[in-house]
């Protein structure tokens, strides 16, 4: 990452975007854990969001490390189906938030990059 700054600035907007997003789903949905004594703040899983937008950002800067990334978010993921504070559908909505946000985050940098400037005489 040190090799790559603006992949650090990619990783760290996606990051702020997905708190943005999950975060008030969660406050709105308010559905229940799985587990008990558990807060009800269960839809969407933020550990997956997450660790997909981050597999999706670092994908783009190292494609040949994009199958380890994304194994690394599965596993994420499951670990929260694993340890009973999530379902199914909360992972999977979480992991599909998180990679559209990556995604849409990369494109939005693509756009400021490719901009030319043009000085008029």
């Amino acid at each position: 990452m040190f090799l790559k700054p603006k992949l650090g600035r990619k990783l760290a907007f996606a990051a702020l975007l997905v708190l943005l997003v999950v975060l008030p789903m969660k406050l709105i949905v308010d559905a229940p854990r799985p587990c008990e004594n558990c807060d009800n703040m269960s839809f969407p899983s933020y550990h997956a969001s997450s660790s997909f937008s981050t597999a999706v950002i670092l994908s783009s800067g190292f494609p040949q490390a994009a199958p380890a990334f994304f194994a690394l978010a599965i596993l994420v993921s499951y670990s929260r189906l694993h340890l009973g504070v999530h379902t199914l559908v909360d992972v999977v909505a979480g992991a599909v938030i998180g990679a559209a946000v990556a995604a849409g985050s990369l494109r939005l940098f693509k756009k400021k990059t490719s901009k030319k400037v043009t000085i008029h005489k």
